[in-house]
């Protein structure tokens, strides 16, 4: 089994551009296209099982995504977050009334 079928998001991913592709030096990335959950999971601090792996090719990524492109994903993640954390408590209160 390769490191990228061991990767938890592997059968839903799609993004071009992988941290545990062997040939992520040949691999592109269009504006608008989706970016690697375990990189932004990493970006975030989160131990995503493959943060070495992720270390070694972070050159390559971040040149291949560009910064910019990264921190709108991150800004778009957050504020997803803080939707959720105010409409799901309020929510689940109101199924219980």
């Amino acid at each position: 089994m390769t490191s990228i079928e061991i990767c938890s998001s592997h059968l839903g991913c799609d993004a071009n551009v992988c941290p545990l592709d062997s040939s992520i030096n040949d691999r592109t990335y269009i504006k608008g296209e989706k970016i690697c959950r375990k990189i932004l999971d990493y970006m975030e601090g989160r131990d995503t099982g493959f943060n070495d792996r992720i270390l070694e090719t972070e050159a390559i990524w971040q040149k291949k995504y560009g910064q910019g492109n990264l921190e709108r994903r991150l800004e778009g993640r957050q504020h997803i977050r803080k939707v959720f954390e105010k409409v799901v408590p309020e929510v689940l209160l109101n199924r219980v009334a």
